[in-house]
């Protein structure tokens, strides 16, 4: 008798204590009156860039999650170390990209990294590596065809986002909401590259179903872009490596377990540009010098009273110059 007893106290505890993937979902409760992804997609409509990212991160942080994202999914992910000793990890993820609604109704956001990374440092989550993109796609339990849109100026719009929205929801079967996804979006990664190129936006990933990435890790464009193909998968700060609770930049900055998260190598993450996030609305950092926005130096003006060049006479041609004008 109190053998069962025991056993059915047992069970209850485990049903009730928080698990790992539970726990790490900090986020605050959504609000009984929060929008829809339809009516916040209506709000941020011709909103200028600044001014939606702005009205991204507040919404956010006030909760208005979809409650399938709140239940993160165990990625596992191993690795040997330089003396041959395999080591297990595992990762919690979002399922999915990060989104604004209820479940009923929702959005799959693009943000820039910068607001992307102010919401996990609030509330407790990195930004994955390639690594961990390759790892969810591998271990994902729905796959999507990748749906480009035809590309142009129109890909950072607020429709764009939206009607790429739909082609995604129309491609999703029934009951899988909430399942491990990938295929749905490029991800904005961190990269040992990020530190060598401060100021841009490192995006990755967007796995055909052969499980090659339609797009290879780039640097291409600066902090401040987005475009409607980016997502933002969420990974818990702390995981589970070797049966032990770690940071996840602890173990990417350990050069003997840094192979569980990183395909490049040990770095710290603390030292990438957007991994110091200001809240967005705070004063802009200062352009990187190998950042692409980089404005051009102004033409000096030439003095009013010059005296004009003298004109060379023409000569023969240098070898290998040409004699024409730009």
């Amino acid at each position: 008798m109190r053998m069962l007893l025991l056993s059915a106290l047992l069970s209850l505890s485990s049903f009730f204590a928080p698990t790992l993937a539970q726990a790490a979902s900090g986020l605050p409760p959504r609000p009984a009156n929060a929008m829809t992804g339809s009516q916040f997609a209506a709000r941020i409509k011709g909103l200028s860039a600044q001014a939606r990212e702005a009205a991204i991160l507040k919404e956010l942080s006030a909760g208005n999650v979809p409650d399938f994202l709140r239940h993160l999914a165990p990625v596992t992910l191993r690795s040997k170390d330089a003396k041959g000793v395999t080591h297990t990890a595992t990762v919690q993820v979002m399922p999915d990209y990060l989104a604004i609604g209820s479940d009923r109704d929702f959005v799959r956001i693009p943000m820039t990294p910068d607001t992307a990374q102010a919401f996990a440092n609030k509330f407790g989550y990195v930004l994955p590596t390639t690594k961990i993109v390759d790892e969810v796609n591998k271990q994902a339990q729905v796959h999507m065809t990748p749906s480009p849109l035809p590309p142009g100026r129109q890909m950072t719009s607020t429709d764009y986002y939206v009607r790429h929205q739909k082609m995604i929801e129309k491609q999703r079967a029934q009951g899988t909401l909430g399942k491990l996804t990938a295929g749905q979006k490029k991800d904005v990664v961190i990269s040992k590259r990020l530190l060598s190129r401060p100021g841009q936006v490192a995006i990755y990933g967007w796995h055909r179903r052969n499980g090659r990435p339609v797009q290879p890790l780039s640097l291409v464009h600066g902090h401040n872009y987005a475009d409607y193909s980016h997502g933002v998968r969420l990974v818990s700060r702390t995981m589970e490596v070797d049966g032990k609770a770690k940071p996840v930049d602890e173990v990417l900055a350990d050069q003997k377990l840094a192979g569980l998260v990183s395909n490049e190598g040990a770095y710290a993450a603390s030292r990438i540009a957007y991994a110091k996030a200001p809240i967005v609305g705070s004063k802009a950092r200062k352009a990187s010098p190998k950042s692409q926005w980089k404005p051009k130096p102004k033409a000096k003006a030439k003095a009013k009273h010059a005296a004009p060049k003298a004109r060379k006479k023409p000569g023969k041609a240098r070898k290998g110059r040409s004699t024409l004008s730009a």
